[in-house]
């Protein structure tokens, strides 16, 4: 996701928008920043 727009939600960047190439990822994090879940539309 290289061109990926990226959008930080929360303080602590518990979550995560990355939109590319028309397709929408939400990535949401741990307390430890590691990656939990991945959706993609």
């Amino acid at each position: 996701m290289r061109n990926a727009v990226y959008l930080d939600f929360f303080q602590d960047k518990i979550a995560r928008i990355a939109i590319d190439s028309n397709q929408l990822n939400l990535l949401v994090f741990d307390a430890n920043g590691e990656e939990i879940l991945e959706w993609i539309d």
